[in-house]
């Protein structure tokens, strides 16, 4: 071994480098119409990322799945939901692989 150049040595291992998931919006609506169907559009009901439903009327709401709203829009690619910020309804990301 050379002292003087440190690529001599054999103690050092190749690590991954962890890569940032790739995050991109959510159409929830799309979700909400391809689910319920076209009537239904999605509404914030409250005012954080948990307040959405997809709604018909104030008298028709069904939970949004955000998840699954990634999973249409993305296909495969799409493995999480994630709210960026709980009190910011319109933080939602999807991760993508």
């Amino acid at each position: 071994s050379n002292w003087n150049d440190p690529l001599s040595r054999k103690c050092f291992a190749q690590q991954e480098i962890p890569t940032t998931p790739t995050m991109k919006g959510v159409n929830l609506t799309a979700w909400c119409q391809k689910t319920f169907g076209s009537a239904f559009k999605a509404q914030l009901i409250q005012q954080h990322a948990g307040g959405w439903a997809c709604e018909q009327s104030i008298y028709n709401r069904r939970p949004v799945v955000v998840k699954e709203a990634c999973k249409l829009q993305y296909g495969n690619k799409a493995y999480e939901a994630k709210a960026l910020n709980w009190n910011d309804p319109k933080s939602w990301k999807c991760l993508l692989r």
